[in-house]
């Protein structure tokens, strides 16, 4: 038999080239017979909303993609969910809430119910509401039950009853939900991932996940635009937390601060490009911003100003870990941003910025 030696070597040459992908990037090729991983598909728990889409900005390093990929499989979709019924007539401000509740610990409703007393007690009208997330949670049977071995876990937080999606449906509310993580290792209905949502009684577009440099753990950023149809003008807002660590080999503790800066900047170059420069953005997070050397905050701080909300610490160990930051414009300008006595359950506060909305 004779061999065609060109032909063996075009083959062992594509061989070769597949086998350097597949360790490079975590994943077969072509990626037409292998489907994307399934926690950056969207799911839709409401009727799907015509124009709706997940638009997904993810580094392509191959050490970073190898080890979002992997946690990524630990995790369900991302959700969307749009309210089911027209909401009732609100003439009043727009407040939009930067909170980190704690995977779901952190009492929305209770909150909602009390600044919406507040405004109606100050003749200001019914109020629209936009809530920046962090650790949301989602339970049950749309988180994988079964966890490669040798992906990192972080342990079970106890969560409540009402996950995002119940939430979300309890107030007929649009929400936006990204997982980051797993919430402990439970499997079938028990199952629970956590990440960063978006949450209002004002539509939500233009859907946009962030993947971070990956750091220690799998963090997402999440952002949409808000249409307020009654006076027809979008702003865009996003809810964003950076890790608490860098690995071990970066210093851990003490290489934290480098590390979350890398991750604050790949999203500033995300957020801050010419097709967003100079619109009106609001951004929200918990910055894990202990470190004295810490810059992440500089960092968002040059793609739209810090608002200020009183200085006081956001976390109960005295520590100012969250923060917002802002481009307003002729439509949309603040009116104040402070941070309550209360934390409502959760172990941050929130942090709470009112609009005026033309």
């Amino acid at each position: 038999m004779l061999i065609d030696a060109p032909k063996t070597l075009h083959t062992l040459a594509v061989l070769l080239v597949s086998v350097f992908l597949l360790l490079a990037y975590g994943e077969a090729l072509p990626s037409d017979r292998i489907s994307a991983p399934s926690c950056r598909n969207l799911k839709f728990t409401s009727q799907p909303e015509p124009g709706i889409a997940l638009s997904w900005i993810t580094p392509m390093t191959s050490k970073d993609k190898r080890k979002l990929d992997l946690w990524c499989g630990t995790v369900g979709p991302a959700l969307f969910r749009a309210a089911q019924k027209p909401g009732p007539s609100r003439n009043g401000r727009i407040i939009v809430v930067d909170w980190n509740v704690h995977v779901g610990n952190g009492n929305v409703v209770a909150l909602i119910d009390e600044l919406t007393a507040d405004e109606r007690k100050a003749g200001r009208g019914e109020p629209h509401f936009v809530f920046l997330l962090q650790e949301a949670f989602r339970r049950g049977v749309d988180v994988p039950s079964e966890i490669q071995s040798g992906v990192g876990v972080p342990g079970r937080i106890l969560s409540p009853a009402d996950d995002i999606e119940a939430l979300a449906k309890k107030l007929d509310w649009w929400a936006f939900y990204v997982p980051s993580m797993r919430n402990g290792r439970q499997s079938g209905p028990a199952a629970e991932d956590r990440g960063n949502a978006i949450l209002s009684s004002l539509p939500l577009e233009g859907l946009e996940a962030i993947e971070l440099p990956f750091s220690v753990q799998r963090r997402v950023a999440v952002a949409a635009s808000v249409h307020d149809r009654d006076r027809s003008h979008r702003f865009r807002v996003m809810t964003v937390h950076l890790d608490t660590r860098a690995p071990l080999s970066r210093g851990s503790v003490l290489g934290a601060s480098a590390a979350r800066n890398r991750q604050a900047k790949w999203v500033a170059e995300a957020v801050g490009g010419p097709s967003g420069h100079g619109s009106p953005l609001i951004v929200g997070g918990d910055l894990n911003s202990w470190g004295v050397l810490e810059s992440s905050v500089d960092t968002f701080s040059k793609v739209a100003p810090q608002v200020d909300c009183g200085g006081n610490a956001t976390y109960k160990l005295s520590l100012t870990l969250d923060h917002m930051f802002a481009r307003f414009s002729s439509l949309l300008a603040p009116v104040s941003c402070r941070r309550p006595d209360n934390r409502f359950g959760s172990d941050h506060y929130p942090l709470i910025l009112s609009l005026r909305s033309e």
